[in-house]
């Protein structure tokens, strides 16, 4: 089940979808404030505010939408989107001072409609109030529909970047380490001249581990409890392959109902086997403890003392750490420590 979070919210908002509402909103917040500077000028002059709607607010209110909708759908666009910037600010400029200049002469005007109660302010006066209002609104209207700019960008950003990891994750699920499988399968034919049993088990958990890498992780989310059987059959193999290290594999908690991207904890293990220590003493230890919708894992390896730190390094951790960045963005903590005998990854997943 897909989670909305706050950025769905605000690109919900902000999209296309609610463009007509987006643009009404903000012309009503307009001339809510056009009645209460009549009703600040009403009571000052003490003159009926009905006297006071007149034609000449009509003006102003086409002059300004006109200008506003030419620096919104043809500067912003033609130029500002093009990297012409001078251009675009000398246009708005005098788009600018065309629509004050308009608005204070239909001010003036008003004002003599108004009545002899009513000061009528110099040009100076009356234009820098005219200023006031015109700069505000435009302004508002230019940054609100950056911001939209931006937020359609970032969309985009987002998207690719997901198709982007659908087609690194695709191709994960498609291969599977040569090296591996070559080992795996040596290791059975040797088992079938020694154990026919064990051989057959062996194969079907190779089986079941490449059904599952193969078309079991077509979707996007996969259940818990399949994800960790995944698990468990790679390290089976594992201990057959080398049978000097000793794995550990902790499960504390219920995984009923959970669901998790495929691959999330796999690289992790092959990180640890890969740069573990193979001598007497190697060892793997895996704990995963699921509280509720909380999930921690940790894994810690022995390491060799010329080991030299992969935590940075490495195409299966940089891929899950981008993973992670895209698929639990503020909702996972991850820590690599590492001394001279063992190195250890906990990750904290937040899958509400």
């Amino acid at each position: 089940m897909h989670t909305v979070g706050f950025s769905d919210i605000i690109y919900r908002l902000f999209g296309d979808r609610y463009r007509i509402i987006q643009h009404f909103l903000f012309w009503v917040i307009y001339f809510m404030n056009d009645i209460m500077n009549i009703l600040r000028a009403s009571l000052e002059s003490g003159v009926s505010v009905y006297s006071q709607l007149h034609l000449s607010t009509v003006w102003v209110f086409l002059v300004d939408a006109a200008v506003i909708y030419i620096n919104l759908y043809v500067l912003i666009r033609y130029l500002l989107m093009k990297n012409r910037f001078w251009s675009y600010f000398s246009l708005s400029f005098l788009l600018l001072i065309i629509d004050i200049t308009i608005s204070t002469y239909f001010y003036l005007d008003q004002c003599d409609c108004i009545g002899d109660k009513l000061t009528i302010l110099g040009f100076f006066d009356a234009f820098i109030g005219s200023a006031q209002d015109t700069i505000f609104f435009m302004g508002t209207a230019i940054g609100l529909k950056l911001f939209k700019i931006w937020l359609k960008n970032q969309k985009k950003i987002k998207m690719l970047e997901n198709e982007n990891l659908k087609t690194e994750l695709n191709y994960l699920k498609s291969q599977m380490n040569p090296h591996f499988l070559f080992n795996t399968l040596n290791n059975i034919y040797v088992q079938t001249k020694i154990d026919h049993n064990s051989a057959s088990q062996t194969i079907l958990k190779l089986s079941d581990l490449l059904r599952y890498q193969l078309y079991d992780c077509s979707k996007d989310r996969v259940k818990m409890a399949s994800e960790i059987d995944y698990l468990k059959n790679y390290l089976e193999l594992e201990r057959i392959r080398k049978s000097k290290l000793a794995i550990e594999f902790n499960l504390q908690g219920n995984v009923n109902g959970l669901t998790i991207p495929p691959f999330l904890f796999i690289a992790f293990i092959e990180n640890a086997i890969k740069h573990g220590n193979t001598g007497a003493n190697a060892y793997i230890r895996i704990e995963l403890i699921i509280d509720g919708k909380q999930i921690v894992f940790r894994v810690e390896n022995s390491v060799h003392e010329s080991f030299k730190c992969v935590s940075e390094g490495g195409l299966g951790l940089s891929n899950v750490k981008r993973r992670l960045d895209l698929l639990f963005p503020d909702k996972h903590k991850l820590e690599i420590k590492e001394d001279k005998k063992t190195y250890k990854i906990e990750l904290n997943l937040d899958l509400s």
